[in-house]
């Protein structure tokens, strides 16, 4: 093969590759890509080579669609920058491909084209609304593309106009802090997606605090002193905004736990009414009362009887009701009654998995559920474990057996 790239070029040939062997022309590509410049016909193999070697050189070739393809996919999109009269076509199909660039180029793929066309600055912020950065003077078709894809592509557009200040904050209500001076139907627009803007508007008024509330009401902690009527919609929009309620009134904490038990988290000196109503409403807010009632360790234990593992000395009204709730929490119980087994079974008949020696009336019960649900692996589990023993069948059973 005719590869000894530094034997001298013909004088007459200068910079081009014209009538030297298909190995020399492949040879010298892969070293200096620069040669393509002069050469009259360029195979599209051979454009593989240049774009590796010397990419630069490929911007004085004449392109078609298909070698533009074949530079392109070499190693998009910085092989972009080098294509004269770029076609659009493809590149709009490469723009929306995102499986053919990364994360990274989704912001800058203008970056790589000069003077790109409406349909590519379309196709480019539709993808990704940042890509808007690298356009100059975007009309206002490109700029509301941009905002609706991404909301705080907002950033990067002078003085939007009101429609794109709506159309921004309407897709990403955080947009609002790249927003000057914005008007009363931005602010609301804005906080009406996403609550949290009002962090971002200052001297808000009553109209724009209680929008903001009702739909996040955590945003309270943006609020300077706010009235009675803010913290109460905000409480019973999410009782955990009494977090960032200074003193707040009985009725406020009655308002926030009955919205969310966990609310009392953040409630100091709550009253017994008030623990009370957090409780049935969030059966573990009992973890933060110290000496809680005997009312309202049951009414914890029948929302979650995994409770019984925080009370010393639990009583066996406790003790049922809590295995009642969730039959796991037998784990919990030491030497736990008959009575208690079986609730606990009747809860959830797995449990019999805990109980070291349960009656006959227990195994029977948690046979009869097994055979009735087909659950052929539990029906397994009893015999592996001894539990159960082909000789306490009854007829009744051994036929019940034999048909699952």
């Amino acid at each position: 093969m005719d590869i000894d790239i530094y034997k001298p070029l013909p004088q007459k040939t200068g910079r081009s590759l014209d009538g030297l062997s298909r190995d020399r022309r492949r040879a010298i590509l892969m070293v200096d890509g620069s040669y393509v410049i002069e050469t009259a016909n360029i195979l599209d193999e051979e454009l593989e080579l240049v774009v590796n070697s010397n990419p630069k050189s490929i911007c004085n070739i004449t392109f078609t669609p298909k070698n533009q393809r074949t530079i392109i996919e070499a190693n998009f999109p910085n092989n972009i920058q080098y294509i004269k009269d770029l076609d659009t076509e493809l590149t709009i199909s490469y723009i929306k491909n995102p499986q053919l660039y990364s994360e990274r180029t989704y912001d800058n793929i203008l970056e790589y084209i000069t003077d790109p066309c409406l349909e590519v600055q379309l196709a480019a912020v539709q993808q990704n609304g940042l890509a808007i950065e690298y356009i100059k003077d975007p009309c206002l078709e490109v700029q509301l593309a941009a905002v609706r894809r991404y909301g705080s592509a907002i950033e990067f557009i002078q003085n939007p106009c009101l429609e794109v200040q709506l159309a921004a904050v309407r897709e990403n209500g955080l947009a609002m802090r790249y927003i000057s001076n914005p008007c009363l139907e931005t602010q609301l627009a804005a906080v009406q997606q996403d609550g949290r803007a009002l962090s971002h508007i200052e001297n808000p008024s009553i109209e724009v605090q209680l929008a903001a509330i009702k739909k996040y009401g955590n945003s309270i902690e943006y609020i300077k002193n706010p009235c009675l009527e803010i913290q109460l919609i905000a409480v019973q929009q999410d009782g955990n905004a009494i977090l960032y309620i200074k003193d707040p009134s009985p009725e406020l904490q009655m308002a926030a736990v009955t919205q969310n038990g966990r609310a009392l988290f953040h409630i100091e000196n709550p009253s017994l009414e008030v623990q009370l109503a957090a409780i049935k409403k969030y059966g573990d807010a009992i973890k933060c009362i110290k000496n809680p009632t005997l009312e309202m360790k049951l009414t914890a234990l029948s929302l979650n009887g995994l409770l019984i593992h925080d009370i010393i000395d639990p009583t066996p009204e406790m003790k049922l009701i809590a295995v009642s709730s969730n039959g796991h929490a037998l784990y919990y119980i030491k030497d736990p009654s008959p009575e208690v087994q079986m609730a606990a079974v009747q809860q959830d008949e797995d449990v019999i998995d805990i109980i070291d020696h349960p009656s006959k009336e227990i195994i029977t019960y948690v046979l009869e559920k097994y055979i009735e649900n087909n659950n052929i692996h539990g029906i397994e589990k009893l015999f592996q474990s001894g539990k159960l023993k082909y000789g306490d069948l009854d007829d009744t059973m051994i036929l019940a057996l034999e048909l699952l």
